[in-house]
């Protein structure tokens, strides 16, 4: 404590050097002009240089300039991380809108691209055709006048046939072979056949063998291992805790053991029904039962758990780049009416958007209709809308009620509901610290 005093009336005795109210010491100004005069003569400048530097003054831009870096070094260190924070945030905020806006561009451009090259495709296939065409009348011309020809021409006759017999008469009739030499030759050749062969090796055999051993040796390895890397352990399987993404008002489990799809959407169904006292976030946690060692275990299901339970029917290319983590629950109203919502997270925001991009009619429609008892209306169209520095996508019914909505909370996770509210809402949820229950 004593420091803190001696520190606090150190400070006092600086500030009051600087602002000249001790008059033991010698004054500011003339300490000041004295620095400024030997500055100056350090300096060597010109009269004119002088006269310059008296009468200029700055700049508007200058003063704000300076009125920042003045602010900037005043601030505290905590005032400091709190802004850097804000300004990283924004900077993130900036980059995915314009990635975002990179990545609808690029496919629009490609269907584009389809587009001409279907139209090229089919110009190409007719010119293909028909120089095929060209080139068949021209082989049919060039064989109907062969064959004209030949029946035309009646000097043309068959040439005899040869035969064994007719060449080896030959042969012997010009002098090159002889009876003689055809029966040593013949003797020669039976001579040859009699002689005793070494049987070879049948190494095809043994390399068959030595295959087999080594396959099914393999084989079992690789069993081994899979089992015991594979399998469940006790050590491997974390306990039971409910952590959502964003702070939830209220947990209710999901048992998803011992049950179909249809049973699944018709309890999710109902807690969506069931109405809710005010603006509340209701967390549903879907679990599973695990037998390891002999012992029961009720565990966390993870996003693929749950896409099978629901029976939903979703790309390879979207559930591919989807995390363990995600989060399913309904957010109450004012007016008593509920809304489900989805938060996936992803390790590829680029992958993600770029499928949602490609098939949002049918992905979207089918993540949501599970909570629904309506099946979900898609004018088979979104439109882009900005909500609270969100780039989100937007779908109407016909008389333009909303009917679904996605966006990226950030890089990693994307929620889907069924309106701008309640997409509000779980965002300034998201964004808020999270609290401890």
């Amino acid at each position: 404590m004593q420091n803190q005093n001696d520190d606090l009336q150190q400070k006092i005795a600086r500030a009051k050097l600087a602002m000249g109210g001790d008059k033991r010491h010698i004054s500011p100004d003339l300490l000041v002009n004295s620095l400024v005069d030997k500055r100056k003569s350090s300096l060597q400048l010109s009269p004119s240089d002088l006269a310059t530097n008296n009468n200029s003054t700055l700049s508007p831009e200058d003063l704000e300039k300076r009125k920042i870096e003045a602010r900037l070094a005043m601030e505290s260190a905590e005032y400091k991380k709190r802004r850097e924070g804000k300004e990283k945030a924004e900077k993130d905020r900036k980059l995915m809108i314009e990635k975002v806006l990179e990545l609808k561009q690029a496919r629009i451009e490609l269907e584009r691209k389809r587009g001409l090259d279907s139209k090229s495709k089919l110009i190409y296939d007719e010119e293909k055709r028909r120089r095929e065409e060209e080139l068949y009348q021209k082989r049919l011309q060039t064989s109907k006048e062969l064959i004209s020809n030949i029946a035309n021409d009646s000097k043309t006759s068959v040439g005899n046939y040869h035969t064994l017999n007719s060449d080896l008469n030959q042969q012997i009739s010009s002098g090159k072979l002889t009876m003689a030499k055809i029966a040593m030759e013949e003797e020669a050749r039976r001579r040859l056949a009699t002689l005793p062969t070494k049987k070879p090796i049948n190494t095809r055999s043994i390399l068959i063998v030595i295959a087999v051993i080594s396959f099914v040796t393999l084989g079992s390895l690789a069993v081994f291992f899979s089992l015991n890397l594979t399998s469940p352990t006790s050590s491997t399987i974390k306990p039971l805790t409910i952590d959502s993404i964003i702070f939830a008002n209220k947990h209710q489990e999901l048992i998803l053991d011992n049950k179909n799809s249809s049973d699944i959407n018709s309890e999710l169904q109902n807690i969506v029904g069931t109405p809710a006292q005010g603006i509340q976030i209701i967390n549903i946690y879907p679990t599973k039962q695990m037998t390891i060692d002999g012992n029961t275990l009720k565990t966390l299901a993870v996003s693929k758990d749950l896409i099978a339970s629901l029976g939903i029917d979703l790309p390879a290319n979207f559930t591919h780049f989807l995390l363990d983590k995600f989060m399913i629950g309904v957010i109450g109203s004012p007016t008593g009416i509920n809304s489900p919502f989805v938060i996936l997270q992803t390790r590829s925001f680029e992958n993600t958007l770029d499928a949602l991009l490609r098939n949002e009619t049918v992905l979207i429609p089918n993540i949501l209709n599970p909570f629904l008892t309506n099946p979900l209306y898609i004018n088979n169209v979104f439109e882009d809308k900005i909500i609270s520095n969100i780039d989100t996508r937007i779908s109407y019914d016909l008389s333009g009620e909303i009917t679904a909505i996605y966006g990226f909370l950030d890089r990693n996770n994307v929620l889907i509901t069924t309106n701008s509210q309640a997409f509000t809402d779980l965002l300034t949820a998201f964004q808020a610290p999270k609290k401890s229950i």
